[in-house]
């Protein structure tokens, strides 16, 4: 009786001192935290910038700020990490480093401009990192992070970390591809101050360069343009256009830097854009791609989805299998405000990073179009580059159906031999009103990471249907998890993503197939079979020609109430890229997005149980291999 007496008087002291510790702990970190004012040199002028740490539970986050938000943040565990100075200043700054990846792979470090400040700084910081590899201090500390769990405005869902709120006078309205682009048109026209754009590909084909035309011209009006493409995929690594094509989207870019549009993820010596893209030793800086889509006009008119710039988005080849599948959204209101913030953050930490200025200067125009008009021209004139003629027989064809579209877009009237929206003009867009709306987006480098727990919020909360066309569909096991419990509380989902015709990259097909029959499995196999639709997209209805080949469209839309669209795949490759969306609460929009759904499931078809059970093990050595490698070894490369 005396033992058990003695050790939990042994276990109730152990418990107080690694409280005391903790508490300790707690008076040390709220002695550090604060705010640090930074200034670095970019282009010759110096930038402000305000440097926020804050730490927990031996947890450091450290947000570099501006004016839009947050333009950089890492998280360190000191209880893992040590605190080093560095040998050498940075930008004029004493710089603390958190182990380390903050040094090599060139991550968020503490820079302080006082020598004084920066030494009391280190030193009291270095004592608590040490005080942090205490066993009872680790011990006192709960390892497991709790869930995410959301509030909610209506049926949107807040997260703490967002930085936008839920706005109520939104109106929104979906985009097909040659809406979007006749749109893009209309934005450039009425543009008075600013053109601010993103997207994955802004291709040299005809409609990229009828568009960087506009855009060249508007820029010699004064406007202020600014471009971000993805470094690789943008311009290096674009596997669809044609050899001609290609070539010609490295000359567009040259000619919009030429005509002073500033285009990040382009650089006027090609051996610079994968130096641009590097960041210290961190490689895997290399999959994690911008694969965000946004078009702003002003601060009056955005255009985002998953709509990349070239002719098969915009529809422009007409009933082909280079016709794409995509759908855009216009956007009004007090929620465009947040997208251009959202935009000029990553602008503001690409100008930040970029390390190919100096290179740039022979093809980036420094004069303002205005005041400095005839050095402007004289410099726009010197560096222009003409297009390659296309010399591919096929494409050529192409190309000629393309500019009869292209030209059809331009004046308003529809598209040749293309009626899937069966629409008779393309008029200007009339969008609607939502109750809420909210804009939500992907920086896994800054540990923002909001899209997928969006998805799973509002899967949680649905009562009685969901729908999801997803191009690129290689589940999670939480996302998997959530969409079962739904379909046992009764809830009917439709599920529509690519079959392996339609896919121009078919492993995604291969993979996500094999995850199929995981809906189905577990208790309550009959509810779940009959509450859980999976459709693949086929391009064509039974018997008739394709009408278009690849589906991109990226959406979800849950109880006909509150929807969710934007650059978003539903794959663990879209975990590491930058990614936005909007969320937005609207029966009648939420109709809308269900007749297009709707008439998507006419070119599509719908699995039998015998088919996901065929597709639970791929044929071929080859295809069993590569599902082996990308579904258990390396889920994050798709």
């Amino acid at each position: 009786m005396k033992c058990i007496f003695y050790f939990l008087l042994l276990l109730w002291a152990s418990l107080s001192l690694a409280n005391d510790d903790l508490a300790r702990v707690h008076r040390m970190e709220k002695n550090v935290s604060g705010s640090y004012p930074l200034e670095v040199l970019v282009q010759g002028s110096k930038v402000s910038l305000i440097q926020n740490l804050s730490l927990k539970d031996c947890k450091a986050k450290i947000e570099v700020q501006n004016s839009h938000g947050v333009l950089m943040r890492d998280t360190y565990n000191l209880s893992k990490v040590f605190v080093r100075r560095n040998l050498f200043k940075v930008q004029g700054h004493y710089a603390i480093n958190f182990g380390t990846r903050s040094k090599l792979y060139k991550r968020t470090r503490l820079l302080i401009k006082s020598k004084e400040e920066f030494k009391s700084l280190e030193s009291k910081l270095s004592k608590l990192a040490a005080f942090c590899k205490r066993t009872k201090v680790k011990r006192a500390i709960d390892k497991n992070e709790l869930e995410l769990r959301p509030s909610y405005f209506g049926t949107i869902p807040v997260f703490k970390e967002d930085q936008f709120p839920v706005r109520e006078n939104a109106r929104i309205a979906p985009l097909n591809g040659s809406q979007t682009l006749f749109e893009r048109l209309e934005t450039i026209k009425n543009a008075k101050e600013s053109l601010f754009i993103q997207t994955l590909m802004f291709r040299g084909d005809l409609s990229g360069r009828y568009l960087a035309e506009q855009l060249m011209e508007k820029r010699a009006e004064g406007i202020d343009i600014r471009m971000i493409i993805d470094g690789l995929i943008g311009n290096l690594f674009d596997i669809r256009p044609s050899k001609v094509e290609k070539k010609n989207t490295g000359i567009l870019l040259n000619n919009l830097m030429v005509s002073g549009i500033r285009v990040f993820g382009y650089a006027c010596s090609t051996g610079e854009i994968l130096r641009n893209e590097l960041r210290g030793l961190d490689f895997a800086k290399l999959i994690r791609r911008n694969h965000e889509k946004m078009w702003i006009q002003d601060q009056d008119v955005v255009i985002m989805g998953g709509i990349n710039v070239t002719n098969a988005y915009f529809e422009l080849y007409g009933r082909s299998e280079k016709s794409f599948r995509d759908i855009d959204v216009l956007v009004e209101g007090e929620i465009v405000k947040d997208i251009y913030d959202s935009f000029l953050l990553n602008y503001y930490d690409k100008t930040l990073r970029y390390l190919s200025f100096e290179s740039d200067k022979k093809c980036f125009n420094p004069y303002d179009p205005i005041l400095e008009k005839e050095k402007y021209q004289a410099f726009r004139k010197k560096h222009l580059k003409a297009y390659k003629k296309e010399e591919d027989a096929t494409q050529i064809k192409l190309n000629s159906i393309a500019r009869e579209n292209l030209e059809n877009v331009v004046k308003g009237l529809p598209l040749t031999d293309l009626t899937l929206e069966g629409q008779s003009v393309i008029e200007k867009t009339i969008t609607k009103s939502v109750a809420r709306a909210k804009y939500i987006f992907m920086r896994p480098e800054e540990g923002e990471r909001q899209i997928l727990p969006t998805y799973l919020a509002l899967i949680k909360k649905a009562k009685s249907e969901i729908i999801i066309p997803n191009a690129f569909f290689v589940p999670f096991e939480s996302f998997k998890k959530e969409i079962k419990k739904a379909a046992l509380r009764g809830v009917k989902i439709k599920i529509l993503t690519n079959s392996k015709k339609s896919n121009d990259k078919p492993i995604h097909a291969v993979v996500g197939r094999t995850h199929y029959i995981d809906f189905y499995k577990g208790a309550g196999k009959e509810t779940l079979k009959e509450n859980i639709e999976i459709y693949e997209f086929q391009g064509n209805e039974p018997g008739k020609e394709m009408i278009r080949s690849l589906f991109h469209t990226k959406y979800m839309v849950v109880d006909r109430k509150v929807s969710i669209l934007g650059s978003y795949n539903i794959t663990g490759s879209s975990e590491n890229n930058a990614e936005t969306a909007i969320l937005f609460e609207g029966k009648e929009l939420a109709e809308d997005l269900h007749t297009i759904f709707n008439n998507d499931l006419k070119l599509s078809l719908k699995l039998s149980q015998e088919k996901i059970k065929e597709f639970r093990r791929p044929k071929g050595f080859a295809d069993s291999f590569t599902v082996f490698v990308l579904r258990y070894l390396f889920k994050g490369l798709l």
